[in-house]
């Protein structure tokens, strides 16, 4: 199998690629600058994504995109996938560009009939893949990997801000969050959309330190709170609701464009490691993130301090070490962006 990336000038003129992500908001909206990059490389490229329903409506309205093909969600059962597998094989894809690259996703791969085929260089996929795709081995920004999914003469030369994640939210989302915002009586106030909820619990701060962070934020800057989180999750943050009384208002549990949307009518974003963060981002507002799992934040975020910063809590502490650090680096952030509010 070669272990090659491809020549975008080979491919043929109005070829059709296909970019599977399937699941996970955040590598659902990380994958719009690579669309960009194919775009202005090869305008005449036809340009699908094949994603779950919630990832999906996140790339709604991007110019880039020629159709968003929504998939079964995991676990439907393989009845569901025979339909998504017919129309994949009669949209005759000219290349197809496995960003998951997991055993399920790299048989879809196989089964399109694509006669170009790429995804990372795992074992147990090397049947599905004609080009394989050396992942990285140093720690570099998630958009620059897949980068390497590519041959281009552009590609040591593009600048940071080609990386930025973009969404597009439509008339009808930016009505809802005016809506919205009313409804909430939140105008002339400094406001700070947070987003601290992580599916994965080994990415999860306590949520006693979010408390205390806001708490110790809200009290220094007067400031209120819009709280992003998904229905199913409010449960678990109704302690930091509580503790926070009236200086905490529920965004509600908007898709993804409306979302944007309405953190776009904020000032800056706190959160966890989530998709929320790179909705944030893409919607241009400055993002402050607590990485407290595995990752690196240089490996999710672009490297524009003005943009994002994360605040690396991997290393093992105990939480009064960890909450005074975020604390320094949340201050720093917002005076940052607003020096008004220096002390």
């Amino acid at each position: 199998m070669p272990y090659r990336a491809i020549d975008l000038a080979a491919l043929l003129t109005g070829a059709r690629i296909l970019i599977i992500q399937l699941r996970a908001m955040g590598d659902s909206v990380l994958a719009t600058p690579i669309i960009r990059f194919l775009y202005s490389e090869r305008p005449d490229l036809r340009i699908d994504i094949l994603l779950e329903a919630l990832p999906a409506s996140a790339l709604g309205h991007n110019p880039h995109v020629n159709e968003v093909i929504i998939a079964p969600s995991r676990g439907s059962g393989l009845s569901r996938y025979l339909p998504l597998v017919r129309k994949l094989q009669y949209n005759r894809y000219d290349l197809v560009l496995d960003f998951l690259s997991t055993p399920g996703s790299a048989l879809l791969t196989r089964l399109t009939g694509a006669p170009l085929r790429a995804g990372w260089a795992l074992p147990g996929r090397f049947g599905s893949y004609n080009h394989a795709i050396v992942p990285p081995t140093t720690l570099e920004y998630a958009v620059r990997s897949k980068m390497r999914f590519f041959r281009s003469r552009r590609l040591d030369d593009v600048p940071e801000d080609d990386m930025l994640p973009v969404v597009y939210p439509g008339t009808e989302d930016r009505e809802w969050a005016k809506v919205r915002l009313q409804s909430l009586h939140i105008g002339g106030r400094l406001t700070l959309a947070l987003a601290p909820f992580c599916k994965r619990e080994h990415r999860q701060w306590p949520l006693t330190c979010w408390t205390s962070l806001c708490d110790s934020l809200q009290r220094r800057y007067r400031c209120r709170f819009l709280l992003f989180a998904a229905d199913a999750e409010r449960d678990y943050l109704i302690s930091l609701e509580r503790a926070l009384g009236e200086s905490v208002s529920w965004a509600g549990s908007p898709d993804p464009l409306k979302a944007a949307a309405l953190m776009q009518h904020t000032t800056l974003l706190l959160s966890g490691e989530n998709g929320l963060l790179h909705l944030g981002i893409a919607s241009d507002i400055p993002a402050w993130a607590v990485f407290a799992g595995k990752d690196a934040p240089e490996q999710w975020l672009p490297g524009i301090p003005s943009r994002s910063l994360g605040v690396d809590l991997r290393i093992d502490r105990n939480e009064k070490a960890g909450l005074d650090i975020a604390l320094t680096s949340a201050i720093k952030f917002i005076e940052h962006h607003l020096p008004g509010l220096g002390h």
